[in-house]
């Protein structure tokens, strides 16, 4: 991924965060030696988009991440019994959210995309160990791990 890309990723990404009430649990940036590997599940999120361009916008993070981002989207306490064990929809909201803003600080307005409906699936400790190695950076977010990457094929 271009470093230009990744700036502007991470810019908006961090932005989306603070109006998910998140911006004050922003805790650092690390690099994929610093990124903890202590769960044996996680949670990815990636939706696809097209245009002139195309590509694959994904965040891939802890299910407690998750789980603490519905909590709050909900306006709910995370260890309520009315919020499911598999309710990660605000992840699916939130890599949506994340790609449209990243899209316009990059494209500007002018350019219109098609993007997908975000999928969500569960992933391994393995394939979050290649995900953190390939990207190389993440977020540690409210004590979480967060990655974020996006994948762009331009014409």
């Amino acid at each position: 991924m271009n470093v230009d890309y990744r700036f502007t990723l991470l810019n908006t990404f961090v932005k989306i965060i603070k109006e998910f009430r998140f911006g004050s649990l922003i805790e650092r940036i690390v690099y994929r030696d610093e990124i903890d590997t202590k769960y044996e599940e996680y949670i990815h999120s990636k939706i696809e988009f097209k245009s002139r361009d195309r590509g694959v916008l994904g965040i891939v993070t802890s299910l407690d991440f998750s789980l603490k981002l519905t909590a709050e989207l909900l306006e709910i306490d995370k260890d309520s019994p009315s919020l499911c064990e598999n309710d990660f929809d605000a992840l699916k909201e939130l890599a949506n959210i994340t790609c449209a803003h990243f899209l316009t600080d990059l494209y500007g307005n002018e350019i219109k995309f098609n993007l997908s409906i975000p999928e969500l699936f569960r992933i391994t400790k393995e394939e979050w160990k290649r995900i953190v190695e390939k990207i190389g950076f993440g977020l540690i977010i409210d004590e979480e791990p967060v990655v974020i990457y996006v994948n762009l094929d331009t014409v």
